[in-house]
């Protein structure tokens, strides 16, 4: 074979290796509701965000004059009312940016305890089952790996959850 045909041999290999590779699709693998494992292949795309909380009590809402101002719309929510709130402003910044619940494969969940001591889990629990997993009334049927830590306190007063999520996909 000349050193050309070599070359270009050699070139279309390589393509092919590379197109097979960006062929493979995110892998989940579930166990159940607290055990999903997910396998990301290289080449993937990442989406960040942090720090999300019930964003309606933090904006215009901090201050004891804006709360005795707006009343009830800065009630801050319990943990079911701040997760759903968190969930929806993931779902908007997702949809803006072109993707969509179904890519988030990781929450990193912070919970401030009541005044028993305990993090509401279960009422959190509620939220998230109406964004992820096969009964989700939002359609995605994903179940992101997760973390949920009980804290003792969040920055933004009124907050009693905080959440932060990783989205993956494969390019388009």
């Amino acid at each position: 074979m000349s050193k050309l045909i070599k070359i270009a041999a050699a070139l279309l290999a390589g393509g092919v290796a590379a197109v097979s590779a960006n062929a493979q699709e995110i892998e989940r693998t579930s166990q159940g509701f607290l055990d999903p494992g997910i396998v990301i292949p290289a080449g993937a795309e990442v989406f960040y965000m942090s720090g999300k909380g019930n964003h309606a009590w933090g904006e215009g809402c901090q201050t004891r004059e804006e709360r005795q101002a707006k009343g009830d719309e800065c009630q801050p929510g319990d943990m079911y009312e701040q997760g759903k709130a968190i969930f929806e402003s993931f779902k908007a910044q997702l949809e803006e940016a072109g993707w969509s619940l179904s890519d988030v494969v990781m929450l990193r969940i912070y919970g401030v305890p009541g005044e028993d001591g305990t993090v509401d889990s279960a009422a959190f629990n509620r939220a998230y089952r109406e964004y992820f997993g096969e009964n989700s009334t939002s359609g995605n049927t994903n179940l992101p790996s997760r973390t949920f830590v009980g804290i003792h306190s969040l920055v933004v007063p009124g907050w009693i959850v905080e959440v932060e999520a990783r989205a993956i996909r494969m390019p388009k």
